[in-house]
């Protein structure tokens, strides 16, 4: 009797085994096999339609970088269509002759895939001495991630897109990356993030106003005055990461959805601030994510006040959260426990629409209020997911509570979340995603705000 044999497989079954293969051991090992196996490799379009590499940032890992792309010089142009490289932590170990055979590796590979006309996506993070003459040849190239570490080489240009270039270029995000006067914005942007030096007040980049097609915009350490904001007539979405304040001109934006992190204290300016959160009940808000933001009582008052809200997300801030006429029209809720204790009693009367719940269980929650989290979820008659984020002693405290929630709504979605060390950015980052149901390429709070707005 002949025994069956790996061989003898469809190419289509081959493809999907080869498909679920680390990257470098499909494409390097695996063609060493036989002549079937190395056509399937270079030639089924599922294996090379996205492509996604990491390596240390060290002078063994940015040689396997530099082999990686004479590989995607000879494979990649026509078929790769998401491409996503990256040299992680600090590349101080690495010599400049390295980076610069990377350099000269990376923007061959590059250019061919873009003159190809695939690629769609591409993300690169944690590249030093990056030219940008490849810029000029991402014919259809819809999304661009770009956060280099400069080094000073001479041949470094930048992002330095030539007029017309990137004529189909929707999403764009740079970091690293220094925007001049004369440093063009593909005017088909919808979605821009732009992450400034936390240690210089750059002024906002004049080009941003003239892009009439901007839906979503996100600003990372924005020191200066945001006021030209308010001529992006299309803007409904808005995320200031780390700034110095509000934008004066919030009250004018018609805006869906709004996330303010680490803002600082809202006192400075605080007439303009109150008339700003104001106007925001006058208009179309209807997802907020505040973190690290501190309010005056006027203030919060006026967020009470909203009525339109389905996502509302309250996190790094010791202030009660008042109800209001926003827990009618609400979906999804994320806050701290304690937070949570002082209208979890009364919410499931105010807030029937109640879908998604996220409770961040700090090691600093209340004792006896943790075991009671999950059954107070039960008051809710529609919801459908329960996410706890917590230290891992205070979720072991939680689960006989949460067996008991799963035995009384077996359909109620629970998903937990644990964190060996204290309370950090990346849990409530991972419990906004999970609650509003969307992870981005990149675990930050803006994109997953944004991911579901």
């Amino acid at each position: 009797m002949k025994v069956p044999s790996i061989s003898a497989l469809p190419s289509e079954v081959l493809t999907t085994i080869f498909k679920a293969l680390p990257l470098e051991e499909r494409h390097r090992s695996i063609p060493l096999v036989c002549r079937r196996w190395n056509q399937l490799c270079t030639s089924a379009p599922q294996l090379l339609h996205c492509i996604g590499l990491a390596v240390p940032s060290s002078e063994r890992g940015i040689a396997r970088l530099t082999a990686f792309c004479t590989w995607l010089l000879q494979h990649g142009p026509g078929r790769v269509q998401r491409l996503s490289l990256e040299a992680c932590a600090a590349a101080r170990h690495v010599r400049d002759e390295s980076w610069h055979r990377l350099q000269v590796a990376l923007v061959a590979a590059l250019t061919a895939c873009g003159i190809g006309g695939s690629l769609r996506a591409l993300r690169l993070h944690g590249l030093c001495g990056l030219s940008g003459m490849w810029v000029r040849a991402m014919r259809g190239l819809r999304r661009l991630d770009l956060a280099v570490q400069s080094m000073g080489l001479p041949e470094e240009e930048g992002w330095c897109p030539a007029p017309g270039t990137l004529s189909d270029l929707q999403q764009l995000s740079l970091s690293g990356v220094e925007l001049t006067v004369d440093t063009p914005l593909p005017p088909t942007l919808t979605k821009l993030h732009l992450e400034f030096d936390d240690e210089e007040d750059a002024p906002l980049p004049a080009q941003i106003t003239a892009l009439r097609r901007l839906h979503t915009l996100s600003l990372k350490f924005a020191r200066t005055d945001l006021s030209a904001l308010a001529s992006l007539t299309s803007l409904r979405r808005l995320a200031l990461l780390h700034c110095a304040s509000w934008p004066a001109c919030l009250g004018q934006l018609n805006l869906e959805a709004l996330a303010l992190e680490d803002n600082g204290y809202l006192e400075d300016e605080q007439a303009a601030n109150d008339a700003a959160l104001a106007a925001l009940q006058r208009g179309a808000l209807t997802h907020l994510v505040l973190s690290e933001v501190e309010f005056s009582a006027d203030q919060a008052a006026h967020l009470a006040a909203l009525r339109r809200l389905r996502t509302f997300a309250w996190a790094h801030v010791d202030q009660p959260l008042a109800l209001g006429p926003w827990a009618g029209s609400l979906e999804r809720l994320m806050t701290s426990a304690n937070v949570a204790a002082g209208f979890l009693g009364v919410l499931p009367a105010m807030a029937p629409r109640l879908e998604a719940l996220g409770l961040h269980c700090g090691a600093g929650a209340a004792p006896d209020l943790v075991p009671r989290l999950p059954g107070l979820a039960l008051g809710f008659p529609g919801l459908r997911h329960l996410v706890l984020a917590a230290v891992a002693p205070v979720m072991g405290s939680l689960t006989s509570a949460l067996l008991a929630v799963q035995r009384a709504a077996p359909r109620l979605r629970i998903d937990c979340i644990v964190a060996a060390d204290g309370y950090s950015n990346a849990k409530w980052d991972a419990l906004l995603t999970a609650v509003c149901g969307g992870p981005g390429h990149e675990p930050n709070t803006a994109e997953a705000f944004f991911a579901d707005a």
